[in-house]
């Protein structure tokens, strides 16, 4: 009997401790994955990269999570992103650093893709 009054004490403690850090803190672990392709037709380099929308959004600017979840976004929200990887993202083919030009976006689920 006491086994099972010190097990449930430990699983409610933990489930306090839990709930109290996710309040306290945003999660600190951001994942993204970038995919580059060299188009042989066209000669150029498309980047798609995988953002989760309530990671990234914030980053840009303040209202574009609505926006991103009804696949709406802005000139200035398109601006935004397009700054952000230009400051943020560094892509070089023998020394010379290429610029990044935001080309579309889609969504699926709270992933949204990035096509430059």
């Amino acid at each position: 009997m006491t086994f099972n009054i010190h097990c449930i004490l430990a699983f409610m403690g933990m489930l306090l401790f839990t709930a109290s850090t996710e309040r306290s803190t945003v999660h600190p672990m951001k994942l993204t994955s970038s995919e580059i392709k060299y188009d042989v037709a066209s000669k150029s380099i498309q980047m798609k990269c995988n953002v989760f929308i309530d990671d990234f959004t914030p980053v840009i600017n303040n209202t574009m999570f609505i926006r991103a979840k009804q696949v709406n976004l802005t000139e200035e929200d398109k601006k935004g992103i397009e700054q952000y990887f230009q400051a943020k993202y560094r892509i070089y083919i023998n020394n010379r650093q290429l610029s990044l030009s935001f080309k579309s976006y889609s969504i699926e689920q709270n992933v949204q893709s990035l096509h430059f």
